[in-house]
């Protein structure tokens, strides 16, 4: 391991971080995507090809930022985030539509017209995220230079940056400006101070003071203290929040602190004797929330194992439940999902996102020590509509491909 780390610290010598210090990314996986590249061969790594195509495309479109809304949030300020809760629709039955009420796991596309922050900071956070990867891969100063100006107008720059704080985040029309379950579209944050552990910049201090009150906001007002309390995967978001958010500040003690409290209330709570996820299996997309719910909570595994906190015996009770519902000839035990890419008839719920599995199934498969689920994971990748996956994902621990062709 000290010479797989020694090797990459040659190839990456633009790291702002030593990558033994990288639990969420693996050292073995970035090796093969510089290798991939450098030889000309990306198909290689899977969904590697597409992924360099997708950090390509992020050169060209003008950085986004929230000033540029025409719905103006309750502050009066434009700098402040200002998004529409996901499952909320219009009322029919009320001439004017007040208060939307809520469809479980049907997506209200009209939301993001009214409010178009939550599409625009999803498409900023990708942008850097893909836009640092690219970097790490080809060290091509291009994805550096394109990553600094995106972060630079969404957060730093005084006439187009967004103040620290989700309070008008999902808030629905004629019920409330803004909610507590709003918060988890702050994750987004996080991915991106992942993401930067991968370049050396001053940009990193800048962000991490931007961060630091975004994370005393987190912890002090009426909308995060509550989140914190939620019961279901909300909470656990929350949490991988926190846990990235400490981590790129260095505060480890604090991770472990807030991961013990995962072990001791957390845990107990979200997950059953025989693994299943109660208030997940209570929605209408039981299957997706179940993994939404672990790909927070295994997130947080991996930067608690770093400090010291074990938390993957009762995950892997959770994941186990749920692989024969992902599994060729496995019987589900709750009713099954329409998979993306699926040929089945459509219905008004969105469907499965494979990638779900897929991120949890690795980070698992790169934590155990028996390294679990190795061609369960191949076998879903393959079914991954046209290979895309997210930046998250492409770096996570991968079995190596000759174990399907051995069952062959």
């Amino acid at each position: 391991m000290k010479r797989l780390i020694s090797v990459l610290l040659i190839l990456l010598p633009h790291c702002g971080f030593a990558l033994s210090e990288l639990p969420l990314c693996s050292t073995e996986t970035i090796q093969k995507m510089q290798e991939a590249f450098r030889t000309h061969h990306p198909e290689q790594v899977f969904g590697l090809q597409r992924f360099l195509s997708s950090a390509d495309s992020s050169l060209s479109p003008q950085p986004l930022s929230v000033v540029t809304k025409t719905l103006l949030p309750p502050s009066g300020d434009k700098h402040d985030y200002l998004s529409l809760s996901r499952y909320y629709w219009p009322d029919p039955a009320k001439p004017n539509g007040l208060p939307w009420i809520k469809r479980d796991g049907q997506t209200n596309l009209e939301r993001v017209k009214l409010a178009p922050d939550s599409e625009a900071l999803g498409k900023t956070s990708y942008r850097i995220r893909a836009l640092a990867m690219a970097y790490a891969i080809t060290s091509d100063e291009k994805y550096l230079k394109k990553l600094l100006e995106v972060l630079r107008v969404w957060f730093f720059d005084a006439s187009t940056k967004m103040n620290p704080n989700l309070n008008f985040s999902q808030g629905v029309p004629g019920k409330n400006s803004g909610a507590p379950s709003g918060i988890i579209e702050g994750n987004d944050f996080a991915l991106i101070a992942d993401s930067l552990f991968l370049i050396n910049s001053s940009a990193n201090l800048e962000f991490q003071q931007w961060l630091k009150q975004y994370r005393d906001w987190l912890l002090t007002s009426e909308l995060g203290k509550a989140e914190g309390k939620a019961r279901n995967n909300h909470r656990s978001w929350y949490n991988a929040q926190l846990a990235s958010i400490d981590f790129f500040l260095g505060e480890k003690n604090s991770i472990a602190a807030l991961a013990e409290k995962i072990k001791t209330e957390v845990l107990p709570a979200h997950i059953r004797a025989d693994g299943g996820q109660p208030e997940e299996l209570a929605r209408t997309r039981p299957l997706q929330y179940s993994f939404f719910n672990l790909d927070a909570l295994t997130r947080v595994a991996v930067l608690a194992g770093a400090s010291g906190v074990a938390l993957w015996p009762e995950l892997k009770k959770a994941i186990d439940y749920l692989v024969p519902c992902v599994s060729q000839g496995g019987v589900c035990p709750f009713k099954a999902e329409i998979f993306e890419g699926s040929s089945a008839s459509p219905n008004e719920v969105d469907p499965f996102r494979i990638e779900y599995a897929v991120r949890v199934l690795r980070r698992a498969y790169g934590a155990l020590p028996e390294h679990p689920y190795a061609q369960l994971i191949l076998e879903l990748e393959s079914k991954i509509p046209n290979q895309k996956i997210e930046v998250q994902t492409l770096c996570l621990p991968r079995p190596d491909s000759s174990i399907l062709i051995k069952k062959n």
